[in-house]
């Protein structure tokens, strides 16, 4: 037999006799799987509750031709060919639904994914690193020479009970990068200055279970924002009336009155220089350029300006301006 073999002619018969007598069964294993694992893309990634959620297969090759079956928590809601995407609403927070796909391909290969939502909530909540008067009633907002601190507040329910925050994992986004600012468990909270200085920017942040199998989103836009310049009148007894900012323009009813500025969203007011003018003519101010007294002199009646700047030593942006009209 080993000699017979030797002979290219017999060894090419051979060869022909056992393919004919034993096929190779190498295209029928091929045709029992996908050639590539195919999956379910979710829109949006992480849905919020009660949202419409759009769910598409993805690497189905042939997939008009295909025949899907989708199931909804065990319940057939789709099937046909190709009903490659379905769309269904999302449960309330804490509440999942399991979403499945089977496709059979004309080949007999069958293929199922599975998709899990589980709805949650993520607020975030900011503020500027900047400075407000005394009882003012905003918050303080960033400016392109701050920075903005960034909290997230997660409300995720997994199997009935509420997920600590310091065990979830967060992912901080500035400005849609691909790429983490800042990623790590517990992380509930950033600092950073504006990317851009003056202009705005996003920020999103993702908190995910350890085992990244749920998460929420959230995200904000800021916009910096410049400072400003804030009148307020200096009572002799009640001191300064941070109640109500001065009234533009104002009525000189005594023969005396003191106006003490305070800056909106400067980073430090302690290194804020002062300016004013008094119907053109430039003046000194009391108490670190911030009180200006002014008294009536002589009878009549008339009006006049008064213009006061403030500008922080190499800031680019904590410069303000402000004007008032005194009349008397």
């Amino acid at each position: 037999m080993r000699s017979l073999l030797r002979s290219p002619f017999l060894l090419f018969t051979f060869f022909v006799f056992y393919a004919l007598v034993f096929p190779m069964s190498t295209s029928a294993a091929v045709n029992t799987t996908l050639q590539t694992p195919i999956e379910i893309q979710m829109i949006p990634e992480v849905p919020a509750p009660n949202a419409n959620v759009l769910l598409q297969t993805q690497n189905v090759a042939g997939k008009d031709t295909a025949l899907y079956t989708w199931t909804v928590n065990g319940r057939v809601v789709e099937q046909g060919a190709g009903r490659d995407r379905i769309t269904i609403t999302a449960g309330a927070i804490g509440v999942r639904t399991t979403v499945s796909v089977s496709v059979s391909m004309s080949g007999g290969a069958v293929e199922t994914r599975t998709r899990t939502i589980l709805p949650g909530e993520l607020d975030l909540v900011w503020e500027g690193n900047t400075y407000t008067p005394p009882f003012y009633l905003g918050k303080p907002l960033a400016t392109g020479d701050s920075t903005v601190t960034i909290a997230a507040f997660p409300n995720l329910v997994v199997s009935g009970a509420r997920v600590g925050a310091s065990s979830l994992v967060y992912q901080w986004f500035v400005n849609n990068s691909q790429t983490p600012y800042r990623s790590g468990r517990g992380l509930s909270s950033i600092t950073l200055s504006p990317p851009l200085f003056n202009s705005p920017f996003s920020v999103r942040a993702v908190a995910s279970t350890q085992d990244g199998t749920v998460a929420v989103q959230q995200s904000v836009v800021i916009a910096p924002q410049e400072p400003e310049i804030l009148f307020y009148e200096k009572h002799p007894l009640l001191g300064t009336l941070f109640n109500v900012s001065l009234v533009n323009p104002f009525q000189l009813l005594e023969d005396e009155v003191t106006f003490r500025i305070f800056p909106l969203f400067v980073v430090d007011p302690t290194k804020t220089l002062y300016s004013w003018e008094v119907a053109g003519d430039a003046v000194t101010a009391d108490n670190s350029g911030r009180e200006l007294t002014l008294r009536k002199t002589g009878a009549g009646s008339g009006n006049f300006l008064i213009d006061t700047s403030l500008e922080t030593p190499n800031s680019l942006y904590e410069r303000a301006s402000a004007r008032a009209r005194i009349i008397f």
